[in-house]
Formats: C-alpha cells, structure tokens, sequence
C-alpha cells in the first residue's frame, strides 16, 4: 500500500514549541546602559537566564530595560499564501474522512500543481489515486483520513482510534504508528508513544524524524540518558538543526554534566552565527 509518508509531519515539529520558545538569539539592554548578546536559556516571571560563551549569567527582570532579537523579515504575504494552502488541504483531508474521494482528489490535484514538492500534498493525492485502482479500500482510505482529520483539528484520542483501526487492516501501515505516537505525545502520554516509535525504528533503524521524536519522549518522562542517546543520533543525521542542540544541553544539565551542557549552548551559539551569516550573504 502506498502513503508510508502520508501525514507523519502535520505535528512532527509541535514538540520542539517549548524548546524554541525558551531559548533565541538576543540582545539584553539593563537599566545600567549595559549590552549583553548571548542566547536565552530561560526565561520566567523573574529572571532570564542568558548564555554568553562557556556562561551563563542570571539576570532579575527588574535590570532589564529590553530584550532585542534580531528583526524578522516581512512575511505577511507568504503567510497569507500558506493560510490559504493550508485551508485548502485540510478542506481535502476532511472530504476524504467523509468519504467524498473525488472532491477531495480534485482539491489536492490543484494543491499538487501549486506546491510541487510539498510531501503530504503529494501523499494524499496518490491515496485518492489509488481508491481509484483499487489498490487500497475505501474503509482503509477513510480511516486513514480521518485520523489525519481529527489529527489537525486536535482531537487525539479520536485520532489515535482511527489509526488503530488504519494498523487492524494494515499492520505495516508507517504513517499510523507515527501519528498514534505523536497524537500520544500531544496528550501528554509519551510512555504511550515509544512503542509505536520502537516499531518503526524497526522499519527504518535511521529515520530521523522518528529518532527525534523518541528523544523528545524519553525527555518528557526524565529518562534524559535514553533522551540522549536518541539526541546525539539525530545531531549526527541533522547537524546542523540547532533545535536538537537545545535539547541537548538541557538533557545534559539535568543529569549534571554542566560542561558538556556549556559546549553544546557554545557549538549553538556558533551555528546560530554561522546560519545567519549564510542568510546575510
């Protein structure tokens, strides 16, 4: 059957949230004229945390003046268009779980001549395809859309029945086990979730994203040495993703190897130089 991708990345990056949003590139302005640029680590009701170099200085809310990022780009336009295309797909995904195949074809059909290379467009266009040539069911197609229905409209535990329903006609279905893991992790149940992720490691020992997404679990229950030994795999396959670095320090931090922790806010402070050089160029 095809459609192994279909879906696996609709909330593939919602875990990372609590992680970009405690940490970014800033320039901190204190009540005393001084200027400090580093990385931000925490940040609370009372004081932030900031990385400069191989340290972290603790700064109270009340000697702070501003807190400067650098200035994003305009992106009122792309933003609109990528509201646009989202409505339309999600429009698609919701025909296909009530069963209307062709509507939802023809949705995806105009989505897949706009944005060529767009995975899950792609992906749901071949399941409409392949309705068509019988090479799937009905019954499987329409629980496999809903779960991605009820998947993007943030009803989990439905979402996690419908894929179970998608596994009980197709044990190999990929894309089921990712999204009932990740629908788990979005309940806050990642004990629930490293199963279906263990299965799919199976499948594929080297898929990043699952490798990722187990990382994040083991985090979330404190089991921060599995948490990085999944971490250090995904930094060897994606480098460069300063995301996984964050993770990273906080996982060695919490098990008390401040050095380590130390380095790995230095190397992201480093790429985070280096990326945005590359963007300036």
């Amino acid at each position: 059957m095809s459609g192994n991708s279909l879906f696996k990345t609709l909330i593939s990056s919602l875990f990372f949230l609590v992680f970009s949003l405690s940490l970014k590139a800033a320039i901190i302005e204190l009540t005393n004229g001084e200027k400090i640029n580093g990385i931000i680590t925490t940040k609370n009701d009372d004081y932030i945390d900031i990385s400069v170099g191989a340290n972290v200085l603790q700064i109270h809310k009340n000697d702070i003046k501003a807190i400067k990022g650098r200035p994003a780009k305009s992106k009122n336009h792309q933003s609109s268009a990528k509201e646009n295309k989202d409505s339309s797909f999600n429009r698609g995904i919701s025909l296909a779980s009530l069963g209307n195949f062709d509507k939802a074809k023809a949705i995806f059909e105009n989505l897949r001549n706009k944005y060529p290379n767009e995975q899950q467009i792609q992906a749901a266009y071949q399941i409409c395809l392949d309705i068509e040539t019988k090479e799937i069911s009905h019954d499987y197609a329409r629980n496999l859309f809903k779960g991605a229905d009820n998947l993007l409209k943030g009803n989990y535990l439905d979402s996690i029945g419908y894929f179970q329903e998608v596994l009980r006609i197709n044990p190999k279905a990929h894309e089921a086990y990712y999204n009932i893991a990740s629908a788990y992790q979005a309940i806050n149940k990642p004990m629930n979730a490293i199963p279906y992720y263990k299965e799919l490691l199976k499948l594929n020992p080297k898929d990043k994203e699952v490798i990722l997404n187990m990382a994040i679990a083991y985090y979330s229950i404190k089991e921060y040495r599995e948490s990085i030994l999944y971490l250090e795999k995904a930094a060897d396959l994606m480098p460069t993703e300063a995301k996984i670095y964050i993770m990273l320090s906080k996982a060695y931090k919490e098990i008390g190897n401040t050095e380590k922790a130390d380095y790995l806010l230095n190397k992201l402070l480093i790429l985070d130089k280096s990326v945005n050089q590359e963007n300036s160029d």
